[in-house]
């Protein structure tokens, strides 16, 4: 998967269309939140877009600290600005949209690094309803059926040794918590990497969520339901094309 398409690069500037952003997020992480159609009125970029992204152009380090603090649209021209081992991804006011930080050896095998992209993302994408709904009913809260406010915060990934990694990656979640604080909640996703039968490496995805109230499946039903026909319906035409 050449994922440089789905972003472009003019002059050290990146930008992004609507429709590619859009294809990355239904083609490869499978996300189907409403907030990524590119006739959204609310439309972003997908924050897994810019991971992956960062990795392309900056390569895997052995620690990854990702830091997300806006949103970013078709309108944005975006550039990377390094101060010592933290990497901000910038517009022209210098505005900071994300920050990585980053220690340790470098590792630039593309086919190993579209690989961690790939089950990431794909991972990434399915949080709803697969992960989210279960610990939501788990903690008797849930969000916003009809304005559902879930926001990428953060997210890490960590590997030791670079030799260990191979084409047979994977990542499987290890624990999944939720820490409600009255109508806001902290979402934190635990994962491994797995090489054969071998944890090779780990990570972690912070989603935060406001507008909690109580949980109520007949209401939420109809989110789940429109975000799992809307991947079925694109499986479907994807897979007769």
């Amino acid at each position: 998967m050449n994922f440089n398409t789905f972003y472009s690069k003019n002059n050290g500037f990146f930008s992004f269309t609507r429709e590619k952003a859009s294809s990355f997020a239904k083609a490869i992480a499978e996300d189907f939140n409403p907030i990524h159609d590119p006739e959204s009125s609310r439309f972003c970029v997908p924050g897994d877009l810019l991971f992956t992204l960062m990795l392309k152009e900056i390569g895997l380090y052995n620690k990854m600290s990702f830091k997300f603090s806006g949103m970013i649209n078709e309108q944005h021209q975006l550039q990377l600005s390094q101060v010592e081992n933290k990497i901000s991804l910038i517009d022209n006011d210098k505005k900071t949209y994300l920050d990585l930080t980053k220690e340790g050896k470098i590792f630039k095998d593309e086919v190993i690094i579209d690989r961690i992209i790939d089950q990431y993302v794909k991972f990434s994408g399915k949080n709803f309803p697969e992960i989210l709904v279960p610990i939501m009913q788990e903690h008797n809260v849930m969000i916003s059926p009809d304005k559902p406010l879930v926001i990428y915060e953060s997210m890490k990934i960590e590997f030791s040794d670079f030799s260990l990694l191979d084409k047979s990656l994977k990542l499987e979640l290890s624990d999944s918590i939720l820490e409600v604080k009255g109508k806001r909640a902290k979402e934190r996703l635990i994962f491994n990497f797995i090489c054969g039968n071998k944890t090779i490496g780990k990570g972690e995805k912070i989603m935060l969520l406001s507008g909690l109230r109580a949980f109520d499946i007949n209401k939420l039903q109809k989110l789940i339901d429109q975000i799992v026909n809307k991947r079925n319906s694109y499986q479907q035409r994807i897979s007769n094309d």
